[in-house]
């Protein structure tokens, strides 16, 4: 009998470790949404953070020919369009992005706009399927997303022809990251009709376009015509076909000479600029393997351009700058794009640039803003800033285009991987200059991190309509959780992870989760608790320290994590002789306890106090990181 009840006992305890190893694995394992599981279960993704046999993506070939009457400020074009479908889906609908309806009116924005750039909408005729013509009841318009009802279906790895043409009106002062930058020049930006994006885990990309969230689109090509008034120039994504048919045979060698030339070379001056003569210039460019196409026109900017060396299997990437004449700090911004671009490519991420041309364009207000080959930018008030804004939007070339992201869901992602590409240029390139204000994250996380409107990071961009938490995700917390992982990882390792997982995922759409496994398979370890905390969980960073005693050999001091994000942090412990040391300790002592932690801390003499530096840690709370033990 006593021997039966041994064998009970021993089997309730296997149970109960059995029970207990499940709730642990359960806790460990991060939150998926049941379509990123399903993505997982169709193989189009895999847990160890790589893309599956399965994965697949849609792209589009697109002409587009258009004409822009400055005096108006309206875009009319015409589209066609070739959709490959290599989902393994029938579409009955094909979803398009009219991102412009942003300036309807009555449509829902983020940020208030001025009247005068208001208008009905972006209108659409003569919308054909396969040359059969779409009637106007099969479609709807609702904010910034069009659906189009199919007369049939377009079948899986099969592809159709769409046509259309649209009329977009490009506001008439400064907009979002486009409209009117003076009176004689313009950026247009999100201008035409976009196929949204069908996926492997939502299907149809239906986030609403309302300011603050960015984009998200396939790699397509694209051939522009873009015709407008003879004495305007025209810098945009690709390459221009026609360089001859517009310019002379002196500004022609200029362009050529400036691919090739390690010094910048001014190839339009004030007195290249042209006089109208009622003519019109078409002018043609074609981009392949791209997400999007923008473009900057203006009859008085000076342009410059100088060859980098980017390690692309030996070709070199032509770095241009376009701006007024005296437009502050503008003439610092060519030599930054080529230390950007050559840092970026050798360095972080140390993968060649991604394109063959980059143009800083001076542009409408706010910082800055990126396409691809090109940035949308404004003058800025010091060198600092034009440092940051321009290798900001250089390093965007890899997040999100070269990358794919999401920014409607993972803006922060996007942002966070950025900032830390131009963190990088800055600091190997400008040593001296030091961010301050906002974009010090360590500091303005710690003040904004316990904001009541702060969200846990995997909150989907597109259903935060308020800016703070937006501007502290995107800005602030994101590179404070990646500064927090390379803590723990090491900063080699991270920037090697990084890299590899770029060279995995280039060209297609990852998303975070994705990121989160490849990091965790590469350390043959979970970090889910880090994840979790940083990313899926409310929280701010403070430690407080409870209680200290000491004995002749050591300082035990005991400390919880208030806040409930896992940080490293620096203790100073003070002798009563005056004499002081610090000791650092990483994340991973939260590993096991996110709430609590002791530490033991070897001692030559009587200790007066001990505190937490917060000078070296993220801390919301300074009233908590001191403990006296003698007065």
């Amino acid at each position: 009998m006593t021997y039966q009840i041994q064998i009970m006992k021993f089997l309730n305890l296997l149970l109960l470790l059995a029970v207990s190893y499940r709730s642990l694995a359960q806790k460990e394992a991060l939150y998926e949404p049941i379509e990123y599981k399903k993505a997982y279960e169709n193989g189009t993704r895999l847990r160890n953070g790589l893309p599956g046999k399965s994965y697949w993506q849609n792209s589009a070939d697109y002409v587009i020919k258009a004409t822009f009457d400055p005096s108006s400020k309206i875009i009319k074009g015409n589209l066609s369009i070739t959709y490959m479908n290599n989902s393994p889906d029938s579409l009955n609908l094909i979803v398009f992005k009219l991102m412009h309806n942003i300036y309807k009116k009555g449509a829902v924005r983020q940020i208030p706009t001025p009247k005068i750039n208001l208008h009905d909408g972006v209108q659409i005729e003569n919308l054909t399927f396969n040359g059969k013509d779409i009637s106007k009841n099969s479609i709807n318009i609702a904010g910034t997303v069009m659906k189009v009802r199919l007369p049939g279906f377009l079948k899986k790895n099969s592809r159709a022809t769409i046509d259309l043409d649209f009329i977009t009106p490009l506001p008439k002062t400064s907009g979002y990251r486009c409209g009117t930058v003076d009176s004689t020049s313009f950026f247009a930006a999100y201008w035409f009709p976009q196929v949204a994006v069908y996926d492997d885990i939502f299907g149809w990309d239906l986030d609403e376009y309302v300011g603050f969230h960015e984009n998200y689109n396939d790699f397509s090509s694209y051939l522009v015509e873009l015709t407008l008034p003879s004495e305007y120039n025209v810098w945009a994504t690709g390459e221009h076909l026609n360089v001859e048919e517009i310019f002379s045979n002196e500004i022609t060698k200029k362009i050529v000479a400036s691919k090739f030339s390690k010094k910048p070379i001014v190839i339009l001056d004030e007195e290249d600029f042209r006089q109208a003569d009622g003519k019109d210039n078409t002018w043609v460019f074609k981009a392949d393997n791209v997400p999007d196409f923008a473009w900057g026109a203006s009859d008085h900017y000076v342009w410059e351009g100088v060859a980098v060396k980017n390690p692309n299997a030996g070709n070199t990437c032509w770095v241009q700058s376009a701006y007024p004449v005296g437009a502050k700090n503008f003439d610092l911004v060519i030599d930054v794009a080529k230390k950007s671009v050559e840092t970026l490519s050798t360095g972080f991420p140390g993968m060649p640039y991604p394109y063959f041309k980059h143009i800083s364009f001076r542009g409408t207000k706010g910082g800055g803003m990126e396409f691809p080959m090109l940035a949308n930018n404004n003058v800025q008030p010091d060198t600092l800033n034009t440092i940051v804004v321009t290798a900001h939007e250089i390093a965007h070339n890899y997040f999100p285009f070269m990358m794919g992201i999401n920014e409607r869901k993972y803006g922060w992602w996007d942002e966070t991987m950025t900032i830390l590409m131009e963190s990088y240029v800055r600091m190997k390139n400008y040593p001296k200059h030091k961010l301050h204000g906002f974009f010090n994250h360590k500091t303005s996380f710690s003040h904004y991190a316990p904001h009541h409107e702060i969200l846990p990071l995997i909150t989907e961009s597109s259903h935060m309509m308020k800016q703070l938490p937006i501007m502290v995700n995107n800005y602030v917390k994101g590179p404070a959780a990646m500064d927090i992982l390379a803590n723990i990882i090491g900063a080699q390792e991270f920037y090697d992870c990084t890299k590899e997982f770029m060279q995995a995922w280039a060209y297609k759409h990852p998303t975070p989760y994705d990121f989160f496994y490849f990091i965790n398979n590469k350390r043959e370890e979970h970090l889910n608790w880090f994840w979790d905390a940083w990313f899926f969980s409310y929280g701010y960073p403070d430690i407080a320290i409870v209680c200290a005693t000491q004995n002749m050999r050591y300082l035990s001091v005991h400390l919880e994590n208030t806040g409930g994000l896992p940080v490293p942090f620096r203790l100073t412990v003070s002798y009563m002789d005056g004499t002081e040391f610090d000791e650092d300790f990483g994340v991973e002592i939260w590993r096991e306890d996110l709430k609590n932690t002791d530490v033991r801390i070897p001692i030559s003499g009587n200790v007066e106090e001990v505190k937490i530096d917060n000078r070296y840690s993220y801390d919301a709370v300074e009233g908590n990181n001191a403990f006296l033990l003698k007065k």
